[in-house]
């Protein structure tokens, strides 16, 4: 059971013993019958139901393939392919990247904007405000400037 490391978890002990019939059967040797059998239904319960589990999940996945038959036969009816589907750019266009909205808005003495996403390095004028000491989330935010 030593696998290298001194502490295991309970998880990795308790499926080292049920996993190995010597310390299975030693762990349980104390254990009267009637325990046994209800450890055994139990199990059996457990089984059946990872067994329907399994059967639903299958039958699941073979629902989506017919599907995804289905709708490849459309596409081949309606002369579309999947790179028809999935690159809509070649129908609508390109669509225009949105450019990253100023966080930081400040307007110095000659009145000019300088704007920053707040991503990236700092442009300079931002540089020189944050080593003078001030808190660029108090005083520059463009939504306070911009209101």
């Amino acid at each position: 059971m030593d696998n290298g490391s001194t502490t295991t978890s309970f998880e990795e002990q308790f499926l080292y013993v049920i996993r190995h019939e010597r310390s299975l059967n030693k762990q349980l040797k104390d254990v009267a019958i009637p325990e046994l059998h209800l450890l055994q239904e139990k199990l059996g319960k457990i089984i059946i139901n990872r067994q329907e589990k399994e059967k639903e999940d299958r039958a699941e996945a073979e629902a989506k393939r017919e599907k995804i038959l289905e709708v490849r036969k459309m596409m081949k009816d309606l002369g579309l392919s999947e790179d028809d589907i999935t690159d809509m750019d070649q129908v609508n266009g390109t669509a225009p990247e949105l450019k990253k909205v100023p966080k930081y808005l400040y307007i110095d003495g000659e009145q000019r904007e300088h704007r920053w996403s707040g991503r990236g390095r700092p442009p300079k004028i931002f540089q020189e405000l944050l080593q003078k000491g001030v808190n660029l989330d108090e005083e520059c935010l463009s939504r306070l400037i911009d209101k």
